[in-house]
């Protein structure tokens, strides 16, 4: 055993510049797991009012983390298998069986693996209590927490990440079984081959991600959006690897053809070593892609939401105290106790009302198919909340209805067996979304004639007020739910605030905690590319000086290949994100997000810091390329 532990630390000590990063990454991705989990299950947290939600977002959160650790981890201990494969060849000729070197190879991982789980759990337990602060604040709640996270998560923790090690050893030991010494030894110089042809593979590609464009662009509802959301992406992240690098090369193969820009020295060997690194981290290049536009997703729909908290809670709360009364559930009696009751209540502390206004309403779920109106029981994509209102218009006819809509409205409506000419139609009704919340999913509000006699299905009439006060909210709340006697809703802009920016702040938590996580698992990924690529041209550029190219042509031809791989991930993942944002947009329409300027300037900010961080990692990163590239 002790053959073996020499072994592998020797070979961990002269591959250190792949190792530390690794376990470095390794220990990172343990602590924002165990820092996720150890939030969603704190007690301290799951006592304050709404906070359920909250701490339900910080687990999906973790289980997102989960699935990336799995396919980051796995995807880079594939380098590094890579990186010391000749390494592990040499042991089977100097004399060790293939049962010697697969202890050799699970000693190597599970080496890293402890020293990347014990510092993970490590700084996890260090920098508990200042995760902690960050997310209260965020979600500004004060609670009572501890300075040590409790044994469960370090528990959940060590189980899954030791679950991901097993899965690593499994492909070691079968890659080993699989590979004699002579190939083990020349693993690094093969050439990756693709089951598919060049041209089908680009082909598929293309229709895979032209196939979630299509869905991405079609796709108007925002129920509709959230349905088709996973799917599109699915179809892109699957046309982006499938396709990376043949498409590429389709678009590399149709420059070749081109006789007069193509035999000129510095795009000759530029295109052709172009070609060889493409094809050699077609993998590389799409996780980075990707992860990349993870990053940017989350970072920008999570600022989005929380700059324009606010806003979406004007529109649904306008006033500080809102409420409304169902004529079906309260006789008239009663509808007069309720409102004299909150009067009352608002007498208590001498409250007065202002900005104070009155609607009544009748509301149906409803499909509507041209000019046909249906009653529908159940909310679904193609449903439509439709609002009936009392106009103003003295002129308006008891046949004619003035209409507001986001989406084109038909001339005339049947509706329960009667006909209405629209005479009039509008954009927006100003306080649709506070009457009726469904409304942001897709709705109708129609002004009438005579409300109270306008058959609208099971519809009741329903009276909704809504006023600011005079003085502190919180109190008058307090007062007039304190004088209640009946059950009714009642709530307000500055009661509904606290739940709401709890839930919006764990929103902006997660999403920049795990955009953060993916920029790291992209400069990482960089990082290992940049070696790969380093090691593999090596040998070429070598060639070129031997040909008798110059060193100034020589570091043309370098610049111009790295560039132009370095730009393809950021430039796919442009164009990807653009698309998205077209369904994201529709998405964030769910939680009265109807700003696009906003949620496009969210997202042009974090994609401009993206592009910076990316520049900075490639200046870091390229050193060692360079450093590597100019050994002779």
């Amino acid at each position: 055993m002790n053959l073996y532990r020499r072994l592998s630390l020797e070979g961990i000590r002269k591959n250190k510049s792949v190792y530390v990063p690794y376990i470095l990454a390794f220990s990172f991705l343990v602590m924002s797991f165990s820092t996720l989990v150890s939030l969603a299950v704190m007690e301290g947290l799951a006592k304050e009012y709404g906070m359920q939600h909250v701490q339900t977002l910080l687990g999906l959160g973790a289980i997102v983390l989960f699935v990336f650790s799995t396919q980051f981890l796995y995807y880079c201990d594939g380098f590094l298998m890579d990186k010391r494969s000749d390494e592990y060849g040499l042991y089977g000729v100097l004399g060790l069986d293939k049962r010697q070197i697969i202890k050799v190879v699970c000693l190597d991982s599970l080496l890293v693996y402890a020293m990347g789980m014990v510092l993970g759990i490590c700084f996890s337990v260090l920098f508990y209590k200042l995760e902690i602060s960050l997310l209260l604040k965020t979600i500004h709640v004060q609670a009572e927490t501890g300075f040590l996270p409790t044994m469960i998560p370090v528990v959940i923790t060590f189980l899954v990440f030791t679950g991901i090690e097993v899965l690593i050893l499994f492909r070691r030991i079968y890659k080993i079984k699989r590979l004699g010494n002579l190939e083990l030894i020349k693993a690094k110089r093969m050439h990756k081959k693709s089951s598919l042809k060049i041209g089908v593979s680009a082909l598929l590609s293309v229709c895979l991600i032209g196939a979630g464009y299509y869905l991405a662009l079609k796709t108007k509802n925002p129920l509709e959006s959230l349905q088709i959301f996973f799917i599109a992406t699915l179809l892109v992240v699957l046309g982006t690897f499938v396709g990376f690098g043949a498409v590429t090369e389709v678009v590399i193969g149709f420059l070749k053809k081109k006789k007069n820009f193509y035999y000129k020295p510095q795009n000759f060997t530029s295109l052709s070593g172009i070609v060889h690194r493409i094809r050699q981290n077609a993998n590389g290049l799409a996780s980075i892609t990707i992860m990349s536009c993870a990053a940017i997703v989350l970072l920008g729909s999570a600022f989005s939401i929380y700059w324009s908290g606010d806003k979406i809670l004007r529109g649904i709360f306008p006033r500080d105290i809102v409420y409304s009364i169902d004529h079906k559930i309260y006789s008239e009696s009663e509808i007069e106790e309720i409102k004299s009751q909150i009067n009352a209540g608002l007498s208590k502390g001498s409250y007065k009302k202002k900005d104070d206004e009155k609607i009544e309403y009748k509301m149906e779920m409803t499909q509507i198919e041209s000019s046909n109106v249906k009653f529908v029981k159940t909310f679904n994509s193609a449903s439509t909340a439709l609002v009936v209102i009392q106009t103003s218009d003295k002129n308006l006819k008891s046949d004619e209805v003035i209409a507001y809509s986001k989406h084109d409205v038909a001339n005339e409506l049947n509706i329960d067996g009667n006909t209405y000419k629209v005479v009039d139609k509008r954009k927006e009704f100003a306080n649709e979304k506070a009457i009726n919340q469904m409304s942001i999913l897709g709705g109708l509000v129609l002004e009438v004639k005579d409300l109270k006699n306008f058959k609208l299905g099971d519809a009741s009439l329903v009276e909704f007020e809504m006023f600011n006060v005079d003085g502190d909210p919180n109190l008058a709340m307090k007062d007039v739910r304190a004088n209640l006697k009946y059950d009714i809703q009642i709530t307000g802009y500055t009661d509904a605030k606290a739940e709401f920016l709890a839930i919006f702040g764990a929103l902006m938590f997660v999403g920049t905690f795990l955009g953060f996580v993916f920029i790291v698992g992209t400069a990482l990924i960089i990082y290992y590319k940049q070696l790969q690529e380093g090691y593999e041209s090596k040998h070429n550029f070598n060639i070129m000086r031997r040909v008798g190219m110059t060193e100034e042509e020589i570091k043309k031809s370098i610049k111009s290949q790295v560039w132009m791989v370095f730009l393809l991930p950021p430039s796919v993942a442009f164009i990807h994100i653009f698309v998205a944002f077209f369904l994201i947009n529709d998405l964030f329409l769910i939680i009265g997000m109807t700003n696009t300027f906003d949620k496009a300037t969210s997202f042009g900010i974090i994609f401009i810091v993206y592009l910076v961080i990316y520049f900075a990692v490639y200046k870091i990163t390229s050193k060692a390329y360079y450093r590597i590239i100019s050994e002779k």
